[in-house]
This record gives structure tokens, sequence and C-alpha cells, in this order.
């Protein structure tokens, strides 16, 4: 089998629900913490852990882009939550798949309005300025994933080929560093963690735009162990999926083909020195 790590990201001792070796446990921002935990941390080598309060869980994504050599594909979990992948063979997997990702989970609106819910608006439109400014490959697959769908990747979570890890982290770092420079950080305690949210949004972004064949795989914390529980959850879910389609087909009953901007999110963004995309329309 090919080699294969997948990061562990961790503030705390956690439980591994697995002891293989392709695990590495990892504590992220251990820059900024007063306990060391019994594992590698992301403050050695090439690192941003100075920066894990904004980043999360990316400034150990970070670190493996940087300090991970010489193995074939790359992964990135939490120390609560992990891919379930107890019964499938990776080296099938990626015979026909390029990479692995969570689930998405059906909202009842756009992924466009579920970011700037758990930002800001103006941070979710800075973020989409930027990709249309510094990076045209990607603006349809940006326009699409953010407006038009309501299936969201969260977690950041993920497992691929070294080669799409090396391409996905250098284009990630490239667009949070711009972004970095733009945005204005809140003190309030989740808002912090803008960039966390944003990796989640443009991981989205990267495989539509790349075409990347996605196998998606349950959390292990999903799995029922018995016939009835699975059944309950099957049709839970399946009532929820098909309860939030219908909402987001009444919010948005046609194709956004253009990003509009409303007129006072514009001007702020003007008077805060941001120069916005001139393909942007006035909402």
């Amino acid at each position: 089998m090919s080699d294969i790590k997948i990061l562990v990201c961790c503030h705390k001792e956690g439980k591994l629900k697995s002891k293989d070796d392709i695990y590495l446990p990892i504590q992220v921002g251990r820059a900024l913490s007063n306990e060391k935990l019994d594992m590698i941390g992301d403050d050695t080598g090439d690192n941003i852990s100075g920066k894990n309060k904004n980043y999360c869980e990316l400034t150990g994504l970070y670190w493996a882009w940087k300090n991970l050599k010489n193995v074939d594909y790359v992964g990135l979990c939490h120390y609560r939550r992990h891919f379930d992948i107890a019964d499938i063979s990776l080296e099938k997997v990626f015979k026909k798949y390029d990479i692995i990702l969570v689930k998405p989970v059906v909202l009842p609106f756009s992924n466009f309005s579920n970011i700037a819910g758990a930002t800001t608006q103006e941070d979710a439109y800075i973020l989409i300025n930027i990709i249309y400014s510094h990076f045209p490959k990607y603006k349809k697959a940006a326009l699409d994933y953010l407006f038009n769908s309501n299936k969201c990747i969260p977690y950041n979570m993920f497992i691929t080929s070294s080669h799409y890890f090396e391409d996905y982290s250098k284009w990630l770092f490239d667009v949070l560093s711009i972004y970095e420079t733009q945005i204005k950080l809140s003190e309030y305690t989740r808002l912090k963690r803008i960039f966390g949210y944003m990796g989640e949004v443009l991981l989205g972004i990267y495989c539509i735009a790349n075409n990347l064949k996605i196998n998606y795989i349950d959390l292990a914390e999903h799995r029922r162990k018995n016939i009835k529980q699975k059944t309950i959850h099957f049709i839970r879910h399946s009532i929820l999926v098909l309860r939030n389609n219908i909402y987001f087909k009444i919010l948005s009953p046609f194709k956004i083909k253009q990003v509009k901007i409303p007129v006072a999110t514009l001007s702020g963004l003007i008077n805060d020195n941001i120069t916005v995309c001139s393909e942007f329309r006035k909402l």
C-alpha cells in the first residue's frame, strides 16, 4: 500500500478511533499553548502555529504542506472527527477517485448565505473579490459553489494524493495570504476563526474548479450499530435533505450568473480601500 498520513488535529488529548500508523496526531496552536501534548506540534520547521486562533486546523495543514515529506497521500481530520474508513480499502478508492471528502451538509440556503452568516457579509464578499481579481481560473467554481449550491463541504477534512495536496495547499495559502491583508479581524471568539471558515469554502471551490473525482464518506461518529438505528437515521436524514432542498429551490429558483453586491456593502468596502471587481453588480 502507498504511504498515507492522515493528520489528526488536536488541541487536547483525544482518543483515536484506530491505532493504525496512517494517523499522525499533531498539536495545533502549540506556539500559543502552555501545555505540550505527547505528540508532534505544528510549531516546528516552517509553520504558522502562532496564527492558530484565526486559522484553526489550517495551521496543521500548513505544517504538513511545508514539513511532511515522502508520502503518497495526505489527509486531515480532527481529534473528535474522523473519516469512517475502517472497512474501506483506500488503495481501491484512489484507483477511481482523486479525493475523499466528508459527505456534504445539505442546507436550506446557499453556501454564500451560510459563510456570510458564520462570519460577516463583508468577509464573504472580500473572499469572492480576491478570487475574481487574482485567481480567474476559479471564478466560475466560486460562483457555482457559493451561490448556486446548498451542499456544504465541512470541517476542512480530506484525503488526497500528494500532488493535489501540494497544489491545493499552495493555492489555499496564496488566497488566504491576500485575504489576511484585507479583512479586519474581530475580537469575538467565534469570528476569530475566520480563516478556518474560509478554508472550508475554498476546499469546495478547489475541487469543483479542478474537476476532481470525489468520494464522499461519512464521519465515523455517524456510524450506526444496528439496523434499527440505521433505518431511523436514514429516514430522518432523507426528510431533512428533502426539506432543505425544497427551501433552497424556493429561495433560489434561478441560477445566479453574476455576483451582486448590496450597495451599502460595496460602499463600505470602497471606504475601506478595497478595490472591488468591476464584474460585480450592485444589488
